[in-house]
């Protein structure tokens, strides 16, 4: 993954280690996070793994699921607005993950946000959401 796919306040992980890092700063090959001690650090983009999403990922962030295909194996999981019934945010899924969609739905229900995904990592649900202006913290 490149440096210049994220934005600060992304998660990724880092290799070997697999820890999960929120990148602060994005500079050209590297990016940079606040270590649990308060110490800045700096990671290569050679290190960096995207963060697969998944079910169980975005039920623990607020999402639930509102439609499960009889006959595919896709299933949709909705995020409300706060205060706002009809205007939601609807994640995408197959089974297996590996492949997605991001629906943003407004009020009027006719202007569609679609972003695509494939597959689908947590750096890019966090700028969908960014995009519609859904301030969301993503818990690993």
């Amino acid at each position: 993954m490149k440096a210049n796919e994220l934005m600060i306040g992304d998660l990724v992980y880092v290799s070997p280690s697999m820890m999960a890092i929120k990148v602060v700063a994005v500079h050209e090959g590297w990016v940079r996070y606040c270590s649990c001690t308060g110490r800045m650090m700096r990671v290569k983009e050679e290190l960096l793994v995207p963060i697969p999403v998944t079910q169980e990922l975005l039920e623990k962030n607020g999402f639930s699921i509102q439609y499960k295909s009889q006959y595919l194996k896709d299933f949709e999981l909705v995020l409300p607005r706060e205060n706002d019934e009809c205007d939601y945010f609807c994640v995408r899924l197959d089974e297996s993950a590996c492949s997605g969609r991001i629906n943003y739905h407004p009020i009027d229900k006719i202007d569609r946000i679609t972003f695509a995904a494939n597959p689908l990592y947590i750096h890019h649900l966090q700028h969908a959401l960014r995009t519609v202006r859904i301030d969301k913290e993503i818990e690993l």
